[in-house]
């Protein structure tokens, strides 16, 4: 791992390699000159290149490239105005033996020009058939059906080793829900993986550029050339091109998983990344821009049913509760009186949670129903939940807030501030096994490696027996928990 920085995952730079994949080459031009502004160091497999390719920097392109290039790039711009959004891409058809792509790399409008070798025929190319994860009999199937009919989909399609659709957990911690792979290679469906094997400024990436493929992890990475006095020599921001040079240490993470070829597609959920489709393969596979353009809308096609489903499922939960809380309408007229008749009443309360306890703290008073902790420990986590300065707080284990608290069998808990009150939903430990793809305990630190960073080594199966902690709170319950604060505050604190 030399010449790796001296940072960490979440702060390395990934957005600004100074490099490109081996398997292509950029160019990057400026928007209203086209000069030539940038080049990667391989330039030559496309253009005539002098023995300094530097001498190329600041010509326009018309002097770089033939004249059948240069046609194509104009008309691609022509399409590139008709993209929709900030971050246009088109690609150009008919220019074998390359694939060549446009891509609009900043706000200050400069032009990557990705040029790829043609491999022949797509593997599926236009004659991709358009997903459906249901039959046209079906008006809905579960979610998880929908997704392993997606990942056989994909890996049909594509011919990866294996398919897997993961999700990221609370923490960002994520698990492999739906895999399709080979018989010979190894499984992941149902193991986690911490979040540091994807990292912030890598989730983050995502969201800008929903497709990374990195055909070869094998293969060297070849600088980006720039004028020496250009003040974006070191600093290209390559967010947005397909060809940006992959980090060493997802190299490495790469080929410690057996992995040599990759492509990962964002999965989001109103706007947030609720996971990835992550595909493995032992060899290298170069995909066709068509190819990638039919996973594309087939992640997309996930994405919507994920959030269809998902939204389905938060308005039925809401209605539940919210029908459980028109029960006590009639009879409560203040914040003390709805939650004392909760207390006196709370079998659906509890159920729509799925929870064990209730608290309610007025002052030093704690009236309380079900598993909660002793009236001390719910007054010193009263404190501490008001310090963090936030009105509602949801944990699965007490031990995040207030480590020195040990309430068992109560461990998680929902709560919600007042001015001078609080209430509180607790839930009792569920003790539970996790399958994670290798031991997620092995930290950088414990391993020797000091300021540089590493990915791990092994993703054999280790089974971890989590304890002190209930089952997590699901979005819905969090939802429904914000319903009941919004009919809490529309109510006086107490009758006058």
């Amino acid at each position: 791992m030399n010449g790796v920085p001296q940072t960490t995952c979440d702060t390395e730079p990934i957005h600004t390699p100074g490099s490109v994949q081996g398997h292509g080459v950029l160019l990057i031009v400026e928007p209203k000159s086209h000069r030539v502004v940038a080049l990667s160091a391989n330039a030559s497999l496309v253009i005539r290149v002098p023995d300094d390719p530097v001498s190329l920097l600041d010509q326009p392109l018309s002097e770089v490239v033939s004249v059948r290039f240069l046609a194509g790039f104009e008309q691609g711009l022509r399409g590139l105005g008709q993209m929709p959004g900030d971050r246009a891409r088109y690609f150009l058809a008919g220019l074998s033996p390359w694939n060549i792509t446009l891509v609009v790399l900043d706000t200050a409008g400069h032009i990557g020009i990705e040029v790829t070798a043609a491999a022949g025929e797509a593997l599926g190319g236009a004659q991709h058939a358009h997903f459906r994860g249901k039959d046209v009999d079906e008006d809905t199937v579960p979610l998880e059906v929908f997704l392993q009919r997606a990942c056989m989909a994909l890996r049909k399609a594509t011919g990866f080793d294996r398919v897997m659709i993961y999700r990221f957990l609370p923490g960002w911690h994520g698990e492999v829900v739906s895999e399709d792979k080979r018989a010979d290679t190894q499984t992941f469906l149902r193991h986690r993986f911490p979040s540091s094997d994807i990292p912030a400024p890598a989730r983050a990436l995502y969201l800008l550029n929903g497709l990374r493929v990195i055909p070869d992890a094998l293969d060297l990475p070849v600088p980006l050339l720039s004028l020496p006095a250009s003040p974006q020599t070191e600093t290209w921001d390559l967010s947005h091109s397909r060809l940006r040079a992959v980090s060493p240490v997802h190299l490495e993470y790469m080929r410690n998983m057996g992995v040599r070829s990759s492509l990962s597609l964002a999965l989001t959920l109103n706007g947030a990344l609720w996971g990835l489709v992550a595909c493995h393969a032992r060899n290298r596979i170069s995909l066709e821009p068509h190819d990638l353009a039919w996973c594309e809308k087939t992640a997309v096609e996930i994405s919507n049913e994920i959030t269809a489903q998902s939204r389905a499922a938060r308005d039925a939960h809401a209605k539940t509760f919210t029908d459980v809380l028109s029960n006590f309408r009639p009879v409560a007229q203040s914040k003390s009186e709805l939650c004392n008749h909760i207390l006196s009443s709370p079998g659906d309360f509890l159920s729509v949670f799925r929870a064990d306890g209730i608290a309610w703290v007025q002052d030093d008073r704690v009236d309380h129903v079900g598993f909660t902790p002793r009236r001390g420990d719910v007054l010193a986590l009263a404190k501490l939940v008001r310090a963090r300065g936030t009105r509602r707080v949801a944990l699965e284990t007490l031990q995040d807030l207030a480590p020195a608290l040990n309430s068992r069998p109560t461990c998680g808990f929902m709560s919600l501030l007042f001015d001078e009150s609080a209430f509180f939903v607790f839930r009792n430990e569920a003790l539970r096994e996790v399958t994670w793809g290798g031991d997620p305990s092995k930290t950088l630190a414990s391993r020797g490696f000091g300021g540089d960073i590493n990915p791990r080594q092994s993703f054999q199966t280790y089974v971890e027996t989590l304890g002190g902690h209930s089952i997590p709170w699901s979005h819905d319950e969090e939802r429904a928990f914000e319903l009941f604060s919004n009919r809490l505050d529309a109510l006086p604190s107490a009758l006058s």
